[in-house]
Formats: C-alpha cells, sequence, structure tokens
C-alpha cells in the first residue's frame, strides 16, 4: 500500500507479478491483478486465483501489452 501511495497509481492499474502463493494474497488483499509466475508449480493452497498463471515468464508481455 505504501508503493502505491508513493507512487499514486490505484491497485487495479498495477499488475503485480508473483513469485509464491503468499503474494497472491497480498497484492490482492490490497486490489491488485496478479500474473503468478509459479515456476515451480507450487500448491496456490487457499490463496486467491490469479488471472494467469505460468511456469514461464515469457507469456508476460503479451499480457501487459494486450
Amino acid at each position: 500500500r505504501h508503493a502505491l501511495e508513493e507512487l499514486a497509481v490505484v491497485p487495479e492499474a498495477v499488475l503485480f507479478v508473483a513469485g509464491s502463493p503468499n503474494d497472491l494474497i497480498g497484492a490482492r488483499a490490497v486490489g491488485m491483478p496478479v500474473w503468478w509466475h509459479n515456476r515451480v508449480h507450487l500448491d496456490r493452497g487457499a490463496a486467491p486465483s490469479p488471472i494467469a498463471e505460468h511456469d514461464t515468464i515469457r507469456p508476460l508481455p503479451a499480457a501487459v501489452l494486450g
């Protein structure tokens, strides 16, 4: 939240790239959409669903640029 406030951006305008299920929880709690780079195939458990999950970061530019 502090970083969002300092940058003067709303959470919905930031795509958070997560590396762990805990990242999914934290980023979603403040309202950021989450793209999960799950390179080691971790179990999400009870964490909220990301907008996308990939084991490589290669699809990320297309997701960002649309």
